[in-house]
Parts: C-alpha cells; structure tokens; sequence
C-alpha cells in the first residue's frame, strides 16, 4: 500500500532550484512511519555549533508539519533536544534556522555517525521541503550566530526605513 508520494521536483519561486515533495496519502500509526534521512558527510567535535536551515512550502496552503532532527549513532539522542517540530501554511516557503552544540563527536562511515532526519507521518498533508543546508561553525560567536539565524533583522533596519527620513528631520531641526 501507499502511503506517501515522495519525489524531486524542480521549483522556481525559491532560493533553491530543487525540492523534496512529499504527499502523505493515508495516516499512519506512527508520525516517524514517514519519514526520510541522510548521514552528515564531515567529521563533528563535540563542541562544535552546527546550523540547520530550510524551507517548508505548503502545497496546498493549509498548514503542514515535519520535524527535523540531528541524530548520532548509536543512542539516536537529538542534537536539537527534540525542539525541531515546525509547521507551516500559506502559500509562501517558511525558514527554518536551528543551533546547536554537538554533544559529541560524530564520525561518518563509523557506528558514531551523525544523521539529518525529516519525519512527515503527522497527518494527511501535501508539502515541500527544500534549501536543506548543514553547516559546521567552528569558532563562532553567539554574535555571530544571531545575525545567521536573523534574530539580528527587524522591520525597519533597511536604510530606507521611513521613521529614518523623520528621524533625520528631527535631527536637522535640532540643529
């Protein structure tokens, strides 16, 4: 039986020109019966900050949830604490930015490997998923990692922000 229609296709409205399309066709027991994964292709010390970002596009505009995880070999502890879980509506893609501290280290082609796991088994649903990125920082402050995961942008940072012109105003009556 069926359960899921899973492929690559090609998008054109992202940052990205491919994407994984999963359509969940019946319900399983399981949320994780439905899920997808690939080994971290580098070596990670314990101590080092990984990033995870990507995008999640509903296909039909109604809300859709995967979870994302980082999971070494051999306890499958989540790296991200379990927290990955994320959901997403409309029609546009959503970003997703996780951080974290590898506990340990990780080895590919070793049973201390680590692994990206995407579960989708939640619900009927009909999804994208794309821009998957990894990223090893090493020696990174949290300064850093704030301005990468955008905590650092807020709606009227732009140079062109319109309170600037009545800001400059202001300062140039004050003169």
């Amino acid at each position: 039986r069926t359960v899921t229609n899973f492929g690559v296709v090609d998008v054109e409205d992202a940052p990205f020109e491919k994407a994984l399309n999963i359509e969940v066709t019946q319900e399983v027991p399981n949320d994780y019966d439905i899920s997808t994964s690939c080994d971290l292709p580098v070596e990670v010390k314990a101590g080092e900050n990984i990033w995870l970002r990507f995008y999640v596009k509903s296909v039909t505009g109604e809300e859709v949830k995967t979870c994302a995880a980082i999971k070494p070999l051999p306890d499958y502890a989540d790296w991200l604490g379990w927290n990955g879980t994320r959901t997403a509506e409309g029609d546009g893609w959503v970003r997703f930015d996780f951080f974290t501290k590898a506990p340990k280290d990780a080895v590919p082609g070793t049973n201390t490997r680590a692994f990206l796991d995407f579960v989708f088994g939640y619900k009927l649903q009909h999804l994208l998923i794309g821009g998957i990125t990894v990223v090893r920082l090493q020696d990174v402050t949290d300064m850093q990692i704030d301005a990468l995961s955008g905590r650092l942008d807020y709606e009227g940072r732009e140079p062109d922000a319109p309170w600037r012109a009545k800001a400059q105003e202001m300062i140039e009556e004050n003169r």
